[in-house]
C-alpha cells in the first residue's frame, strides 16, 4: 500500500466523485481479475508491461538515458524474451535520479511516498492520481479477499500505521480510520472498543503487544487482522490467530511497488498480478532463479506512470512457486512469504546466506523445541562482523540464565562454529528504528558480503 499522503494534500469532494465513478465502472472487473486463467493473466501483464516500457522511455529521463545507452528504443519490447533482456534497476539509481530525472513529464509530486528506510536508505517515489485511486480499490479487494468476502461497504478498517491513507473512504463506503503507531497500547485498546473496526491493519510487533494486553479483541467485532511492513512468521500469525480468535494474515508490500503479495485464508501468498510483475533473480545478477529456489525479488509496477519502476530490485529474499491451484479461488501465482531483506541475511564462513526468516523461525522454536518461555521476551539478533553475532534478550517471565546457553548452542547449529555468538541480557533492545524494531539485523556492509561470498 502506498504510504500517503503528501504533506500538504487533503482529500476533496472531487476525489470521492472519481472514486465512486471508478468503483461503479471498474470494481467488478478488478475484483474478478484473479479468477482469469493464468494464460489470460500473463497475456494482460505483457500488454501492460509493453505500454509501461514505451511510456517510460519517452517520458522519464532516467529510462531514456538508461535504455538508449544500450540501444533500446520505444517499441523494442514486444515479447517476454524482450522484456527479460532489460537491465534491472537499483535503489541507488532512483535516489540519484530524484526528482528531475525520475518523475514523468506529465506528473508532479502531488502524490508522494517515501520508503520506510528499512534498507538504510530513504527513497522518494511519486504516484499519479489514477494509480492512487486504483490502489484504493485494490485495497477494498484485499480486505474482501482476505476476509473470505465478508467485508462489505459499511465495514470499517482501522489502520495503526505511520500515517493515514490519502482517502478516508470510497465516497462514504469502506470507511478508513487511522491512529499512529506512536499511540500507546492503552490508547489503541480504547480506540478499538469505541470504533469496533471490522478490520485492523498494523505492524506485527504492535499487534503482539496489543494481543498481550487485549486478548478478547474479537468481542469488539473485529473479524480480520492484517499485518505488514515488518517480517512475521507463519507460526507467529497462527499463534496470534488462535489467541485472539481472529484470522491474522500478512500483506507483503513496499512503498515503491505497493502490494506485492497477499496471504490468503489458506496461508498461501498470491502475487497481486494486476499491480506488479514479480521475478526472482540471483542476488546482484540478472539471472533468473528456478521455481522453488530462493533469490532476490525484482518487481515491475503495472499501475504507476508518475515514477515507473521496471525490473526494480526490491532487496528482499523470496521463493517463486508459480501457479498452483488454491482453495481460495485465486489464480494469481504463488510466492513464499518474504524471507527477509537481502542486506539482513547473515553470511556464514562457507559464503552461504542465511535469510532473516530462518533466524526468526529459530527464535520461535526456542519455545516449541527447547521450552524457553517467550511470554514477555524480546530479542534481537545482530551480525556485527563476519565473525561476530550479538544476541540481545530482554528476558520474559520464567527466563533463567542457563537458557542463554541453550540459545547459543541452537544458533551455532545454524551459523556454524566459526562465528562467535555472544548472548547479552539487556533491559532495552539496542537497535531501534523510527517506527519499527527489526529482530534480525546485519551490520556487515555490502562489500564485505560480496568479498565473503567469493
Amino acid at each position: 500500500m502506498i504510504v500517503g499522503p503528501s504533506l500538504d494534500r487533503k482529500e476533496t469532494e472531487s476525489d470521492h466523485k472519481k472514486l465512486r465513478n471508478l468503483y461503479k465502472t471498474e470494481y467488478r472487473a478488478i475484483k474478478n481479475f484473479p479468477k482469469k486463467t493464468p494464460e489470460e493473466i500473463k497475456e494482460l501483464q505483457l500488454r501492460m508491461i509493453i505500454k509501461m516500457f514505451d511510456y517510460a522511455i519517452e517520458m522519464v529521463p532516467l529510462y531514456k538515458e538508461k535504455y538508449r545507452a544500450i540501444g533500446l528504443k520505444k517499441g523494442d519490447v514486444q515479447t517476454w524474451d524482450d522484456f527479460f533482456k532489460i537491465p534491472t534497476l537499483k535503489k541507488d539509481e532512483l535516489i540519484k535520479a530524484w526528482p528531475k530525472k525520475l518523475i514523468s513529464r506529465e506528473f508532479n509530486t502531488d502524490f508522494l511516498t517515501i520508503s520506510s528506510g528499512s534498507s538504510g536508505k530513504f527513497v522518494y517515489v511519486a504516484f499519479d492520481e489514477n494509480a492512487v485511486l486504483l490502489d484504493t480499490l485494490l485495497g477494498v479487494r484485499q480486505m474482501q479477499f482476505q476476509s473470505r468476502n465478508i467485508f462489505k461497504p459499511r465495514n470499517k478498517t482501522l489502520f495503526i500505521y505511520t500515517c493515514p491513507w490519502y482517502f478516508s473512504s470510497v465516497d462514504g463506503m469502506f470507511p478508513l480510520y487511522f491512529m499512529s503507531t506512536k499511540s500507546s497500547i492503552d490508547e489503541a485498546i480504547d480506540k478499538i472498543k469505541d470504533l469496533k473496526p471490522d478490520v485492523l491493519s498494523t505492524y506485527p510487533s504492535y499487534l503482539a503487544e496489543l494481543a498481550s494486553e487485549f486478548p478478547d479483541m474479537s468481542k469488539n467485532g473485529t473479524k480480520l487482522i492484517v499485518v505488514h511492513s515488518e517480517m512475521s512468521t507463519k507460526k507467529e500469525r497462527i499463534y496470534l490467530s488462535k489467541k485472539l480468535e481472529i484470522p491474522v494474515l500478512d500483506e507483503y508490500s513496499s512503498e515503491e511497488l505497493t502490494r506485492i503479495a497477499l496471504e490468503c485464508p489458506y496461508r498461501n501468498y498470491h502475487i497481486e498480478e494486476d499491480t506488479c510483475f514479480v521475478e526472482i533473480l540471483e542476488p546482484n545478477k540478472d539471472i533468473k532463479m528456478e521455481l522453488g529456489k530462493p533469490g532476490e525479488v525484482v518487481g515491475t509496477s503495472l499501475i504507476n506512470k508518475a515514477t515507473p519502476l521496471i525490473r526494480y530490485r526490491q532487496g528482499d529474499f523470496a521463493i517463486l512457486y508459480g501457479y498452483k491451484k488454491c482453495q481460495c479461488g485465486s489464480n494469481f501465482i504463488q510466492i513464499s512469504a518474504p524471507l527477509g531483506r537481502l542486506q539482513d541475511s547473515f553470511i556464514v564462513s562457507t559464503g552461504k546466506q542465511i535469510p532473516a526468516s530462518t533466524l526468526m523461525d529459530e527464535a520461535y522454536d526456542w519455545l516449541l523445541q527447547s521450552r524457553i518461555p517467550l511470554n514477555g521476551l524480546q530479542y534481537q539478533i545482530v551480525q556485527k562482523t563476519k565473525d561476530l553475532v550479538d544476541v540481545f534478550i530482554v528476558p520474559g517471565y520464567g527466563y533463567k540464565p542457563m537458557m542463554s546457553d541453550i540459545i547459543k548452542k541452537r544458533l551455532m547449529r545454524i551459523l556454524g562454529n566459526d562465528i562467535k555468538i555472544k548472548i547479552n541480557i539487556v533491559t532495552h533492545i539496542p537497535y531501534k528504528g523510527i517506527q519499527k524494531t527489526k529482530p534480525i539485523i546485519s551490520l556487515v556492509d555490502k562489500k564485505s558480503h560480496e568479498k565473503l561470498a567469493r
